[in-house]
């Protein structure tokens, strides 16, 4: 079939041929140009995010994932790089209690924020994407714990290692909690596009204080621990209007004050409330207005042009930076164990440095030698395999546990 007939679709329609059309096959423009060039377009070449997102796409957001990323990195080098938490300099100890705040909370808020429309996508849309953070789930989380049982030296046998891989889809303990936390928030997000905002508000303000209220179990659990993220995760969904005036609004002394004051003020509610009653109300909601605060405070960062070149273009990969971090941090870890002195303080900066720099060439030399599968699924990894693979996965653990009876 002449690929130029079949486009137009001449052969498609009964009793029309092209000289009845008035035009001629030979006369239609040659378009085998532009069909090679489209077809070799890789998929690791494509964006992540949908057109949308890319038309959308917001400087600031970018810086900020840039930050919060590192940050996050910062963490666990700090984790990784010394034999044991006694070893870490009291700087980078305060340093990260006290941005505790700002790391995975804000990364999460982004997280909503930028699908807040999900309610308007179509439900292949939406599955399409759950089935893409579950690829990288299954894919990445092995080579997480693989590099954690490597580093550490353990002699954990074959069938333990992968007994923990499957329960780590129910309860998982890995640094990639937060891609599973993300498959379950798109789907809930998806699942109660129909439920009011204020009634999803309220459930989530009881769960995030039932949390703090059993600090032990959702310790523990890292299921329970959810609704602590969902919170910010459902803020950037739910207050994104909000957010768009904070970051496209000029930057004023007086909203900076009036965010601290409202901090301030859920802060001495919840401490009154909690001494009182013994109960935690307003903590969920104290957390998301301090993230707020941090986010609109860190504007003043932007003013810098070179730190916004600089972050945005870490916050544009932040997917393959996350992903591939700690292996890397492991990777690098030999080299700076037993530094002491200034080196201790050199040593977090040096596995930042390998987390964030690994993860970018390891994307590279993936799109250049064909591996774009490390960070997108393939087409064959629909949501239907996706939602099979991990039925399978969950009825396997009931069984070997014993928590529920199978039928």
């Amino acid at each position: 079939m002449d690929y130029r007939k079949w486009i137009t679709g001449l052969d498609m329609m009964p009793g029309f041929t092209a000289r009845r059309s008035g035009y001629r096959i030979a006369d239609l423009p040659d378009v085998r140009p532009q069909l090679a060039r489209a077809d070799a377009a890789k998929p690791w070449q494509q964006p992540m995010e949908s057109d949308a997102g890319v038309k959308q796409r917001i400087p600031y957001f970018d810086f900020m994932r840039g930050l919060t990323v590192i940050l996050v990195v910062m963490f666990h080098a700090c984790c990784w790089g010394y034999l044991s938490e006694s070893q870490v300099p009291a700087l980078y100890v305060h340093f990260n209690a006290f941005l505790a705040n700002i790391r995975m909370p804000v990364l999460m808020m982004i997280s909503g924020y930028l699908i807040k429309n999900i309610a308007r996508k179509e439900r292949r849309e939406v599955m399409g994407r759950i089935a893409q953070l579950m690829w990288l789930y299954a894919l990445w989380m092995p080579v997480n714990l693989v590099a954690h049982v490597v580093a550490a030296g353990d002699q954990t046998g074959i069938a333990d290692l992968c007994g923990k891989m499957i329960l780590e889809w129910i309860n998982p303990t890995s640094e990639m909690w937060f891609i599973w936390s993300l498959v379950i928030f798109t789907g809930l997000a998806y699942a109660l596009r129909d439920v009011p905002k204020h009634v999803i508000i309220i459930l989530l303000v009881v769960g995030n204080g039932l949390t703090y209220q059993f600090e032990w179990f959702a310790n523990q659990l890292a299921a329970a621990s959810m609704p602590r993220m969902a919170m910010f995760f459902f803020g950037g969904i739910f207050f994104h209007q909000q957010i768009n005036r904070l970051v496209a609004s000029p930057f004023r002394w007086g909203t900076l004050l009036t965010l601290m004051t409202g901090t301030v003020g859920f802060h001495y509610s919840e401490s009154v409330i909690h001494e009182g009653l013994g109960i935690y109300v307003f903590q969920g909601l104290e957390t998301v207005l301090v993230s707020l605060t941090i986010m609109y405070l860190c504007r003043m960062l932007t003013w810098s042009h070179h730190l916004v070149a600089v972050f945005g273009k870490i916050g544009r990969n932040t997917l393959p930076i996350y992903l591939a971090h700690v292996p890397m941090i492991l990777l690098a870890r030999g080299a700076v164990l037993g530094w002491e002195g200034a080196g201790a303080y050199l040593a977090p900066v040096v596995l930042v440095a390998a987390g964030v720099g690994g993860g970018l060439l390891l994307h590279r030399i993936a799109g250049a030698a064909g591996g774009w599968w490390l960070y997108r699924r393939p087409n064959w990894f629909d949501a239907r395999y996706a939602y099979a693979f991990l039925s399978g996965l969950r009825d396997s653990a009931y069984r070997s546990a014993s928590i529920i009876p199978y039928r």
